[in-house]
């Protein structure tokens, strides 16, 4: 496709009339021709001279003439100017293509190594379906399956065991928050104990000292009813001297 495009543009170069009534556009196309051959190198102040069946393109920079042998045609300036600034389009546009071209070869070659390698591949593959044991691989293959089946009942145990797991966990932390409680209580059990015991050895020794105070109340009583007894006794003696004394004054 890029070849046909260029070799379309070459032709329509070349049958392009630039002066319908000149004799020289021979000579002009001859210029291009050696133009678009070098590449675009050469411009047309340095092509001097191209000759061509008798004729001779000579351009002066003063009068911007074309003169041929056989006729004195002249070309205008802005036809010349205009042409070639067509010609360096399709030159440019025809260089941009052979670029493309370029690629599109660089690639069709770099798809042909692949598919070179695809090719091996296949070969390589087919080989080696050759040289492999098809009930053996078959058996294989039954075996994988089975294991496979086996894998997902597995795969579904474990996902059993994961939520009962969980579930445990969650039970373990509610028996640790619970344990935890329990000791918290028995820590304030034993606060409570401690300050019973307090309270306790408080009230033994009140009750100690109430006691003393009790002996040593009753010790005081008794020591004053003894006192008094004595007294009692005393004044009882006297009494009885003294009746003794009045009954004896009586019989005298």
């Amino acid at each position: 496709m890029v070849l046909g495009y260029i070799y379309h543009s070459l032709g329509e170069i070349a049958s392009h009339p630039y002066h319908p009534d000149s004799n020289c556009p021979g000579d002009f196309l001859t210029l291009i021709h050696y133009v678009g051959l070098l590449g675009s190198k050469i411009s047309l102040s340095q092509a001097r001279h191209v000759f061509r069946d008798g004729r001779y393109l000579s351009l002066r920079a003063s009068s911007y003439r074309v003169d041929s042998c056989n006729s004195g045609d002249v070309i205008d300036m802005g036809d010349l100017l205009a042409s070639r600034a067509r010609v360096s389009q399709s030159l440019s546009a025809l260089c941009f293509m052979i670029d493309i071209y370029k690629l599109w070869t660089i690639e069709i070659c770099w798809l042909s190594s692949k598919i070179d390698e695809i090719f091996d591949v296949v070969e390589t593959a087919t080989k080696i379906e050759e040289l492999v044991d098809v009930d053996r691989f078959k058996a294989l293959s039954d075996q994988d399956l089975t294991c496979s089946f086996e894998i997902a009942h597995i795969e579904g145990q474990l996902h059993s065991l994961s939520n009962e797991t969980s579930e445990l966990k969650v039970k373990e932390q509610e028996i640790l928050r619970e344990e935890e409680r329990i000791h918290q209580m028995r820590e304030d059990l034993t606060i409570q104990q401690q300050s019973l015991i307090e309270a306790e050895s408080k009230l033994k020794s009140f009750l100690d000292l109430k006691k003393r105070e009790a002996e040593q109340v009753q010790a005081d009583l008794v020591q004053a009813g003894f006192s008094k007894l004595q007294d009692l006794k005393k004044e009882k003696d006297h009494l009885k001297n003294l009746i003794g004394f009045v009954i004896s004054f009586d019989n005298d």
